[in-house]
């Protein structure tokens, strides 16, 4: 099976990439591991699937993406992570 957006890859994939602090109540940071490289989209959607934040990084090795949510209301979101060959899907909560 090709890696892509599905498969046993993104399970593992998913665990190297580290969101905190989780729950988060401003900034959010992204620790990617270096797992995911170049261009990175961060998109961020709330339970009904509205975009609430979308942002491509240059991602730099060793580098921590950070995400402003603090405007938004305490709520579950959903943070999805891609660059051009994976996508990880996680979840964070806002207080």
């Amino acid at each position: 099976t090709p890696q892509g957006t599905t498969g046993i890859s993104n399970i593992n994939l998913s665990n190297q990439i580290q969101l905190y602090p989780n729950p988060v109540n401003g900034q959010l940071h992204i620790n990617l591991n270096n797992t995911i490289k170049g261009k990175v989209r961060v998109r961020i959607m709330d339970i009904t699937g509205r975009v609430i934040y979308e942002h491509v990084f240059n991602y730099v090795m060793n580098q921590t993406l950070p995400v402003d949510i603090s405007n938004e209301p305490s709520n579950l979101y959903f943070i999805s992570i891609s660059d051009a060959n994976n996508t990880v899907v996680k979840k964070f909560l806002k207080r």
